[in-house]
């Protein structure tokens, strides 16, 4: 069930909304109507970061940029909107997942003060138009918290990227500008990927059932069962290539629930990760809730 929590008219300035609502939600849509200017055509390449904040505003969930969104949303839902024509309408939509269709469903609490940050829209394209952000509201349980987190690493053959996060569902790869010729993954050490980045792409265009198949981009899925994947060390080693790899890391932090009084305690699960850059530090954090009274939820602090 979608609801209205903000919008503006004003598409080319970096903006922040509060999402204002006390409820549960599976997902965050972001609605972009208008027109172009004369001989002008709004493109995807257009759109700039998203940034969600959440736990009453505080912890950084998102930091992603909409285009990752719109490859994201084509290989785990369908292919949204996108259209756009030279001096003309234009229609963008992006949905940001709170559940990853692979696990149980799932829901995150929302409060008044979390909130989303968007990059402005070129004034050169925009003649005029709204952006109409709307949460997707449900009853599901609230098994984990998301995180989808984009980083670049310059391409160097045979040095390996570390990535330091645990509970990772899926990468999502951009094409560098000349891929590798060849991908090895481990985690905790053990060889889990070893193959061409062509094949990657198109056995993610297969298995994904991609409608547009020249995306450039590919998504690994990591973890079949989110309940097997805590405390683990990931790397990538790229075989030739150049130019920067830019990766999407899809993640999550799982919890745990239970009462006390009238309130419901919602908890990460704590795990000793054998990674050697702690990344996060959980602590709980007391919010409002529509569901039987307070809820405390997961705060992260970044120990960079």
């Amino acid at each position: 069930m979608l609801r209205f929590v903000d919008g503006t008219s004003d598409l080319t300035s970096k903006q922040g909304f509060n999402l204002k609502l006390n409820a549960k939600a599976k997902g965050l849509l972001l609605h972009y109507t208008g027109t172009n200017k004369t001989s002008q055509t709004l493109a995807l390449s257009d759109f700039g970061n998203v940034i969600v904040n959440l736990a009453n505003g505080v912890e950084q969930r998102i930091y992603t940029k909409l285009t990752h969104i719109n490859v994201i949303n084509q290989f785990l839902m369908g292919t949204p909107v996108a259209s756009s024509t030279s001096g003309d309408a234009f229609e963008f939509l992006f949905y940001i997942p709170f559940t990853f269709n692979q696990f149980e469903p799932n829901a995150i609490p929302i409060s008044p003060n979390d909130n989303i940050q968007v990059d402005g829209l070129p004034s050169a394209k925009v003649s005029s138009g709204n952006l109409s952000i709307m949460l997707d509201i449900c009853n599901n349980p609230i098994q984990y918290i998301p995180r989808i987190i984009t980083r670049t690493e310059t391409l160097t053959s045979q040095k390996p990227i570390d990535i330091f996060e645990n509970n990772i569902f899926a990468l999502l790869l951009k094409e560098p500008t000349t891929p590798p010729s060849q991908l090895l993954m481990t985690r905790d050490n053990e060889v889990i990927l070893d193959v061409s980045y062509n094949a990657i792409e198109a056995y993610a265009n297969l298995t994904e059932r991609i409608e547009d198949n020249a995306l450039n981009y590919a998504l690994l899925r990591i973890e079949e069962r989110y309940v097997n994947s805590l405390g683990r060390n990931y790397s990538l080693i790229a075989t030739g290539g150049s130019g920067t790899l830019e990766y999407t890391v899809l993640a999550f932090d799982i919890v745990t629930s239970r009462m006390v009084g009238n309130s419901v305690i919602v908890y990460p699960v704590q795990v000793q990760a054998p990674v050697t850059k702690p990344q996060y530090k959980l602590q709980p954090v007391m919010q409002q809730a529509p569901i039987e009274g307070n809820i405390i939820r997961p705060v992260s602090e970044r120990l960079d």
